[in-house]
């Protein structure tokens, strides 16, 4: 436990190393979250698509399937926004200790939007040991799992070790309000209802519950495992040019999250919606392109403000 804290406990940079070139080590960081969201890509698709896994596994129903799909988007398109920021030109020549702090914070989401996923799921196996205990393919379950949670877990160190000695202040007792989020996400988890989903309404909601929840978790880890107090050095300024109308940022993450929508929906029929009646068809477009918008928005919500979105220093 000394250890972990060390690893994640910030440090102040030494003087000299303020505005200094981005630290290597962020640049490959980028690649390597690039690498765990495409690991977990994989994990999430084969778990759900291969014949000896797919009768097992007790989180490919809602609210767990929502977070781990969430999970598998997100952690995609924080690893493309983790690459752009380190390679993208900067005024002074390199990113500021904030900025840096905003880098480092978008690898540590990557690890978490994988990480929030597979406790989701290790809640839904300890709810249902008698659907997957006992089988042939019990062993490669496990395995798939714990591995994919050590992968992602590592990255997470990785990201905290190199994340120490930012200069930036530090927020004390940060971890409190993360402790109580996380919590309250697990217990809803460990108690939901599951038989709801068998009407449309109480699907609908089971696909809100795991949004909010995932979003929740998400934002709330992101901050504390890299407490720093940015809003202190920061000032806040929104990116000049189209985007400083509020607006325009707004429309632009509901059209990503159209666009998602509408890619899952593509993926799920796969070419074979012939035969649906239309008023059904559209109804099931609705419901991806509905969940694909708010739940994109929702990730926005919350990780705007530790990721610094849209936002730039004066």
């Amino acid at each position: 436990m000394k250890r972990l804290k060390r690893i994640f406990e910030p440090q102040f940079l030494h003087p000299s190393r303020i505005g200094a070139p981005m630290a290597r080590s962020l640049k490959l960081d980028s690649f390597i979250g690039l690498a765990v969201a495409a690991a977990f890509f994989g994990f999430f698709t084969f778990t759900k698509h291969d014949p000896a896994l797919s009768v097992l596994i007790p989180f490919a129903n809602d609210p767990y399937d929502a977070i781990s799909t969430f999970g598998m988007v997100v952690s995609g398109l924080l690893a493309v926004l983790s690459l752009f920021r380190v390679f993208r030109p900067y005024r002074s020549g390199s990113p500021s200790a904030t900025q840096e702090v905003f880098i480092a914070r978008t690898h540590m989401a990557i690890a978490m939007a994988v990480l929030v996923p597979l406790a989701s799921d290790a809640i839904a196996l300890a709810r249902h040991l008698s659907v997957w205990t006992g089988a042939a393919a019990t062993g490669e379950l496990v395995a798939l799992v714990a591995g994919m949670g050590v992968l992602a877990g590592g990255f997470a160190l990785l990201v905290g070790h190199a994340a120490r000695g930012m200069d930036v202040p530090v927020v004390r007792n940060a971890g409190r309000r993360s402790s109580a989020i996380c919590l309250t996400c697990a217990v809803v988890l460990a108690l939901y209802p599951e038989g709801v989903i068998g009407s449309l309404v109480g699907e609908l909601f089971s696909l809100g519950t795991g949004i909010v929840l995932f979003s929740a978790a998400l934002s709330a880890l992101t901050t504390a495992l890299l407490p720093y107090d940015t809003a202190g050095a920061w000032s806040g300024a929104v990116s000049s040019g189209p985007l400083a109308r509020r607006w325009v940022r707004w429309g632009a993450v509901t059209l990503l999250g159209i666009a998602v929508g509408v890619a899952a929906l593509m993926g799920e029929a796969g070419g074979g919606s012939g035969g649906i009646a239309p008023a059904r068809l559209l109804m099931v477009a609705g419901v991806f392109i509905g969940a694909g918008t708010g739940g994109i928005v929702a990730v926005y919500f919350s990780l705007r403000t530790p990721l610094g979105l849209f936002r730039s220093e004066t």
